[in-house]
């Protein structure tokens, strides 16, 4: 899942993601075929298959209501990577 961190000049970061996910949306628009906007998903595990058939890391679930935390981890936002990747924290001096 994409997410809009900041629209028109506006730091968007501190409201819930139901309010980023409408201009996420408006941004993307319906012209473009290659990205698919879903407004929520009960059961991701359909998504993971695909993602990693794609050569992508993984998928992060985002808690309706979540507002993003820079450099916090949170129970909000879990990230599910692909088997034999190296965790972030490896990367950190």
């Amino acid at each position: 899942m994409f997410d809009l961190l900041v629209g028109k000049g506006k730091d968007l970061r501190g409201q819930p993601l139901e309010r980023r996910k409408p201009a996420l949306r408006k941004l993307i628009g319906p012209a473009d075929v290659s990205l698919r906007f879903l407004d929520s998903v009960e059961d991701g595990a359909w998504l993971y298959g695909p993602a990693l058939a794609l050569g992508l890391e993984g998928v992060v679930g985002k808690r309706a209501g979540s507002t993003y935390q820079a450099g916090d981890r949170s129970r909000d936002w879990v990230k599910v990577k692909r088997p034999g990747m190296v965790p972030p924290e490896r990367f950190k001096r």
